[in-house]
């Protein structure tokens, strides 16, 4: 859930700010400071925002009249708030990879298609789309990777809870072998992560290849 919101927003962000206006300059600087933040950092900032009693969210919402929900209480909400706040991190990394490959884009392929009478919306969707697709790709296989391995958000918030909502993969690896002391099991299942991960790589680095290879032979 994180990685697909991350890629949306994180193009949408970037296509927004495509130029080279100072306002321009100004906001891209801005939407990228999440990223730059310690992930341990990030984690207690939102425990203490999203805090059920005395959180500046539940604040707002309280003022307004709205329900308070328990956010990092609620087992299907404490999952959701993992998901807001590794979006809220990470977008800007998928946001400056789209903005770098925006920016190398020929101009003489998108001035071609607005001489031939294509919309801004036909540009999108059959020419810059397309030609992004294996960079989008590439940003799919980080951002997924980096979604399995998360721990230091969990860690930092609902340490795993409440009971086992928000145990991750790595956060389950942790408890296995640094806390529990299970360094068999935790072994195995690190093993068994990392031959996934390197299926998962190979099979988006396949696809991206044909990928790069329809558009050549296009």
């Amino acid at each position: 859930l994180s990685t697909a919101a991350q890629i949306v927003l994180g193009f949408i962000l970037a296509y927004l700010t495509m130029g080279e206006t100072l306002a321009l300059r100004v906001a891209r600087t801005i939407l990228i400071l999440p990223m730059v933040i310690a992930p341990v950092a990030v984690g207690t900032i939102w425990r203490m925002m999203l805090s059920a009693r005395v959180g500046p969210v539940n604040q707002v919402l309280r003022n307004l009249g709205l329900p308070t929900p328990d956010w990092l209480g609620d087992p299907t909400l404490a999952m959701v708030s993992i998901v807001i706040i590794d979006v809220w991190e990470w977008t800007p990394f998928v946001f400056v990879i789209f903005a770098a490959a925006l920016s190398s884009l020929p101009s003489e392929v998108l001035k071609a298609a607005e001489v031939d009478g294509a919309t801004p919306w036909q540009i999108l969707r059959m020419v810059i789309l397309p030609m992004l697709a294996p960079v989008g790709l590439l940003v799919v296989m980080f951002r997924l990777l980096d979604a399995l391995l998360t721990l230091d958000i969990v860690f930092t918030t609902t340490f795993g809870g409440p009971g086992f909502a928000t145990h991750t993969l790595s956060f389950w690896i942790y408890q296995q072998g640094l806390r529990y002391f299970n360094i068999s099991y935790a072994a195995a299942i690190s093993w068994a992560s990392l031959i996934g991960c390197m299926l998962l790589v190979v099979g988006l680095l396949i696809w991206r290849a044909r990928i790069s290879r329809w558009q050549r032979e296009a």
